[in-house]
């Protein structure tokens, strides 16, 4: 059960992170920004998650989202689309604030793999851990945008 000042201090950060002036979507692709890593502590680039999967990079927040990159040795890569929510996620694994957005060139009909579900759990368990923490830092949260956002300024076949 969540206590009366984690739900006020959830409450006042989600609410400051969405209302803050966000980048329009002709000025996404002119700012990038250093890649979140902040929000992915522990985790680091090259670290082993699960079921094979690895953590190849993490980019810049350009476009409105940061994307993690998976590696698998018997699998292409995996392109997962940091973006914020505004309370109805879209992605499989999403958090407080964020939703991880699998990448399926705009069809919307991928179905996840099964080895990939404990991989997005260890990924949505550190950012929930550290998008509410009082020492996370929320640089360029401003420069991200919701899914939604996103193929409406870019078009879903473009993001990649």
């Amino acid at each position: 059960m969540h206590s009366r000042r984690s739900v006020l201090r959830t409450f006042s950060v989600a609410t400051a992170a969405v209302a803050a002036p966000r980048v329009h979507a002709s000025q996404a692709s002119k700012h990038a920004h250093a890649p979140p890593w902040w929000l992915l502590h522990p985790l680091s680039e090259g670290d082993e998650l699960d079921c094979g999967w690895t953590l190849d990079q993490l980019g810049p927040i350009v476009d409105g989202s940061s994307v993690v990159e998976l590696t698998h040795p018997r699998q292409d890569p995996l392109r997962i689309h940091l973006c914020l929510h505004e309370g109805s996620p879209k992605g499989f694994a999403h958090t407080e604030l964020f939703d991880l957005i699998v990448i399926d060139h705009g069809r919307g009909i991928r179905p996840v793999p099964e080895d990939l579900v404990p991989v997005l759990q260890k990924l949505e368990k550190a950012i929930q851990d550290n998008e509410l923490a009082s020492h996370s830092s929320f640089d360029h949260i401003a420069d991200m945008m919701t899914h939604k956002e996103r193929v409406a300024a870019f078009g879903a076949g473009q993001i990649q």
